[in-house]
């Protein structure tokens, strides 16, 4: 009829998180994604914190629930279920045929699956499983097992996950194994990795299904311009981590601590559990060091670290961490303001660094190696290190500009519907 016209209605997509918008540590992975979303999809929230204040703004049209965990007496009951349910007998098979660490690889697998049936039942007290086009779990734990495991009572629903580091690796999980891996992998519509090193370990060792269920798609950040940059003798470095053992931010302190004929001025954001720690080695192997000078700025709020990566003056970012599952953010963010990047070649990393964009070191790295690494960094020309900034922010550019890779994967999550 003329003068008529009907708008097309948004597909519903249910987004569970382990934090967002509660805590930290994901608002800058998720923020740029759900900026994506939220004009392609009506977003519902799933937070798995019950605990902290809210410390991400949501937009008003997204609904966000806070799944409040359970109790230890309901965890038992669903344990002494998962003696007769399918999935826990084969996953009690697997552990028995293996040689290690059988009894902490029990209890993972116990923990995951009360965990999961507990939080489908929250899921189904809200009325949250009836009505989704899409489950999206952010990341592959008992969330995505979930999901998974009581797909058939979804109403067609697409059930998808995206995979990370700790939620991939045997080895970031307690007694070195993934719980219920192959028993979630078989329900998926579609899993989602935030870096090829990631797929590439998942499905060597999880996969059930056809290669084409697997897919790459890198997080991003958006960009606001390079950072200003003139030549100096001063070498000037910037990191930014949380201050936890396997950052090794005290390798890092140590590798400064040998460079005697270089004039350094380091600057590290971010806090954590050995801040006091780092704080008191710092102050012990360099504060006493003429050439040296360094800032440790604690918690910071994304916004204000990319605000001193784009308005101060850093000749590399700098990284030593031990482990890493995609390709971390700060590197992408660090790539965007046309910053190169020396980092020891964990998880993802070497996806973004390379001898154009930077410096990878190898994953064992020595305090003497990472400073070897610096001093050689600062004996490159200015010419040299004008044509790595340049190949840095063309890195993000190509590969990691949210205004690029969002709406990708959201056309893509669209298709699935």
């Amino acid at each position: 009829m003329e003068g008529k016209f009907s708008m097309a209605t948004k597909s519903k997509l249910v987004l569970i998180t382990d934090q967002f918008p509660f805590g930290k540590g994901e608002a800058s992975f998720i923020l740029p994604e759900l900026a994506v979303l939220k004009d392609k999809f009506e977003i519902t929230i799933v937070s798995k914190n019950s605990a902290d204040e809210q410390t991400s703004p949501v937009d008003p049209s997204i609904r966000v629930y806070r799944y409040p965990g359970s109790s230890t007496l309901k965890k038992l009951l669903y344990c002494v279920r998962g003696l007769f349910d399918r999935d826990m007998r084969e996953e009690i098979r697997a552990i028995r045929r293996g040689k290690a660490e059988k009894m902490r690889r029990l209890s993972a697998s116990f923990y995951a699956y009360a965990s999961a049936c507990d939080f489908y039942k929250f899921l189904k007290k809200n009325d949250l499983s009836s009505e989704a086009a899409i489950f999206y779990s952010y990341w592959n734990n008992y969330a995505a097992y979930a999901l998974a495991r009581f797909k058939h009572t979804f109403r067609g629903a697409k059930v998808i996950t995206r995979m990370h580091g700790y939620d991939v690796f045997n080895e970031r999980c307690p007694g070195g194994r993934q719980p219920l891996k192959a028993q979630t992998d078989r329900k998926l519509d579609m899993a989602v990795f935030a870096s090829a090193h990631a797929m590439e370990y998942y499905v060597e060792h999880f996969a059930t299904q056809e290669r084409e269920r697997y897919q790459v798609f890198h997080l991003g950040v958006r960009g606001t311009g390079k950072g200003p940059y003139s030549p100096s003798e001063t070498l000037r470095l910037f990191s930014c981590s949380n201050l936890v053992p396997v950052k090794r931010v005290s390798l890092l302190i140590e590798a400064l601590s040998r460079l005697d004929n270089i004039a350094i001025a380091w600057t590290h954001a971010g806090g954590g559990e050995q801040e006091e720690q780092i704080t008191t080695l710092a102050r012990k192997l360099l504060s006493g060091k003429q050439n040296i000078t360094y800032a440790l700025l604690g918690h910071m709020e994304n916004k204000r670290v990319r605000e001193r990566m784009e308005t101060e003056e850093f000749d590399c970012f700098i990284s030593v961490t031990e482990t890493e599952g995609g390709v971390p953010v700060s590197m992408m963010e660090a790539c965007a303001a046309g910053i190169p990047v020396i980092a020891t070649d964990a998880g993802g990393v070497c996806e973004i660094v390379n001898g154009q964009t930077g410096v990878l070191l190898p994953l064992d790295v020595s305090a003497q190696e990472v400073a070897d690494a610096l001093t050689a960094f600062h004996g490159k020309s200015t010419e040299e290190k004008r044509a790595m900034r340049a190949a840095a922010y063309q890195m993000w550019e190509q590969n990691y500009d949210a205004e690029k890779n969002y709406p990708r994967f959201a056309e893509t999550l669209q298709k699935l519907v």
